[in-house]
């Protein structure tokens, strides 16, 4: 059994979209029973959902740790911004977090014999590149997202060229110290590599995935086909190119307004939701009170197909949580994303129903079309998913025990 140094200051309570990414690998790896996990995290108040327990995940920690701070800009936070300056040679907001949980973390070093301490978030590789120094403890880095979040990818950020790159360097030269990576994909991991450099063996995908997905039993045999974007859809990601082409559609005659219905859980950017209350679209697309995870993913059986929207980046580097879980629930899926990107990627190979380019509303039109005309084939409740072997527990578990 490995036992496991598990760093992560966004995590427990469930109730973001970093927390539901580490909450999940958690719980995978903790069910396994090939790892013994100590977590240290903080009580996160970032509240995008209404929180999820861990029992709700099965997560099985051998010890959890909770290490807090106050956000609230003083004299106090400021000196311990200027302390970690001084301790680690980097500071940003928020990453006195990572100086206030440096003592806890090392009294577990010394009193445990860790195969590797695991990385998550922001502030906690600096945390596991001083220990990795001190100790030589095998650090594992993993970002969800690209990092810094100066080179996230546009627009969600500036991008990864040199200019940013050089800015930033002080910080990849401490991500470089990591003796492997882990990444939900390989595209962002691809993208994340451009300025990292890892050799290609230190490098491991292990999407984030759930093994106790509730299956969808039926789909809806009459009007309308129910479509669900089960999260918040705000910038850079937009609903409005969706939107327009419904819209559109329904003026031109093609469909009617009992042929669709588009449901939001959550809101959506606040000319979109202006929109939605117009005609054509009144009664037709909704907005429906946000949930717990799992309470989201129960709700599934209510509806035909699951709505994924992506910002418009050049490249979708993004795979959303959701998309394994769909699967396992086998929901059709319909995905407005780039062109070039995970997404469709997965839709090329059979695994998403419906993709529509989140520039082009016409390519969206036309997805919308497919759907109105696959609805009305016998076929329709036949519908089965393949389940890629990456976005299974076995899987993630094997990569973390390759490490």
């Amino acid at each position: 059994m490995k036992h496991i140094l598990f760093i992560a200051n966004s995590s427990i309570p469930v109730t973001g979209p970093e927390n539901i990414c580490n909450a999940r690998q958690l719980a995978v790896l903790s069910q396994s029973g090939e790892f013994k996990i100590d977590l240290v995290t903080r009580h996160d108040n970032t509240t995008y959902y209404p929180s999820d327990d861990i029992e709700e995940y099965g997560i099985k920690l051998n010890s959890l740790y909770f290490v807090e701070v106050d956000n609230k800009v003083s004299i106090k936070t400021l000196w311990q911004h200027f302390r970690v300056w001084l301790k680690f040679g980097v500071v940003k907001a928020g990453y006195h977090w990572a100086f206030a949980a440096l003592p806890l973390c090392e009294k577990l070093c010394l009193d445990n014999n860790y195969d590797y301490i695991v990385t998550k978030n922001a502030c906690s590789y600096l945390i596991a590149y001083y220990l990795k120094k001190k100790y030589g403890i095998k650090w594992i880095a993993s970002w969800n997202d690209p990092f810094p979040r100066e080179l996230w990818i546009a627009p969600y950020g500036m991008g990864n060229g040199p200019e940013n790159t050089k800015k930033c360097k002080r910080i990849i030269k401490i991500m470089k110290a990591a003796d492997g990576y882990i990444y939900p994909n390989s595209r962002l991991a691809k993208y994340v590599n451009t300025y990292v450099q890892a050799d290609e063996e230190r490098i491991h995908i292990a999407p984030h995935v759930l093994s106790n997905v509730p299956v969808v039993h039926h789909y809806t045999t009459s009007k309308p086909i129910k479509l669900i974007h089960s999260g918040q859809c705000k910038a850079p990601r937009y609903a409005r190119p969706l939107l327009q082409a419904l819209k559109e559609l329904i003026i031109e005659n093609r469909i009617s307004k009992s042929d669709l219905s588009i449901t939001f859980m959550g809101k959506t950017n606040e000319d979109e939701m202006r929109m939605m209350e117009e005609e054509p679209l009144t009664g037709v697309v909704n907005l429906r009170t946000p949930v717990a995870y799992h309470e989201s993913l129960k709700l599934l059986e209510e509806y035909d197909i699951a709505l994924i929207i992506e910002a418009a980046c050049e490249e979708g580097i993004f795979l959303p949580t959701k998309i394994s879980d769909f699967m396992m629930a086998g929901i059709r899926m319909f995905a407005i994303c780039p062109k070039v990107g995970v997404q469709h990627d997965l839709y090329d190979h059979g695994y998403i129903s419906y993709f529509g380019d989140v520039l082009d509303v016409n390519s969206i039109k036309e997805a919308l079309l497919k759907i109105v005309k696959d609805g009305k084939k016998l076929e329709w409740s036949n519908y089965k998913v393949r389940v890629p072997e990456k976005f299974t527990a076995d899987y993630v578990v094997g990569e973390f025990l390759k490490l």
